[in-house]
């Protein structure tokens, strides 16, 4: 049973971040972004990360792709990559805009909280705003 369940997690168990993670709330300098539609996930497996922008009415979605790292209390996103169909820092290997990241670099965030159902990381972006994320485990 243990080698079978391992076979899921590609190269074994990465932790807490494994799976998929609905993003419920951004807040900037502490206030919650109203206009935020609660259609975001991460989805961490090994050393990679995707973010999902679901368009439910549409039945589509957006992934973008990059790795990550845990250091200490900081979660490390690297979101440098591409591919001989995607140039470095294209929509396809950036964050999505609406989460406040920046496009084509390698940056911390800080895990506020992190429980086996529930995330929460901090980002203080180049202009010292504080972009606040909160997630649940879906």
């Amino acid at each position: 049973m243990a080698a079978l369940s391992s076979c899921t997690h590609n190269n074994g168990d990465i932790g807490p971040y494994f799976g998929t993670w609905k993003m419920l709330s951004i807040e900037v300098d502490g206030v919650e972004e109203a206009d935020y539609a609660g259609n975001v996930f991460w989805k961490f497996q090994n050393e990679v990360v995707c973010m999902l922008r679901v368009n439910e009415s549409a039945h589509t979605a957006a992934e973008c792709w990059g790795t990550w790292k845990e250091i200490g209390n900081v979660l490390q996103l690297n979101y440098t990559h591409w591919d001989d169909n995607h140039k470095q820092g294209s929509f396809y290997y950036s964050p999505l805009p609406e989460t406040y990241l920046p496009a084509n670099s390698i940056f911390d965030l800080e895990i506020v909280s992190l429980s086996g159902s529930s995330m929460q990381l901090k980002y203080v972006a180049a202009d010292n705003r504080v972009i606040g994320y909160k997630f649940t485990k879906w």
